[in-house]
């Protein structure tokens, strides 16, 4: 790779490329970035994730508690039943 001279054409062009590049990545950061929003369809898949996680440590409470939980209770996700055990 060769060394480009400070202030020639092909160093211009490099920088404004980096440059351009780092307007871009503010107005749309990347994943690993502050400021990074996942789209729609990955916010939802997230959304999901995060219920049945919940659902999941729900399931175990109740398993330590001696108590039964159905799938039935989940079907408002905002609102929870926990059966005492028969």
């Amino acid at each position: 790779m060769q060394k480009l001279v400070k202030g020639s054409a092909e160093y211009e062009e490099g920088l404004g490329i980096i440059e351009a590049g780092g307007e871009q990545l503010k107005k749309v950061p990347r994943g690993d970035m502050d400021g990074f929003l996942p789209c729609e369809k990955d916010r939802e898949r997230l959304a999901k994730y995060d219920d049945r996680a919940r659902i999941e440590m729900e399931n175990r409470k109740a398993i330590r508690e001696d108590r039964r939980l159905y799938d039935r209770d989940f079907a408002d996700s905002r609102k929870m039943m926990l059966l005492p055990a028969r």
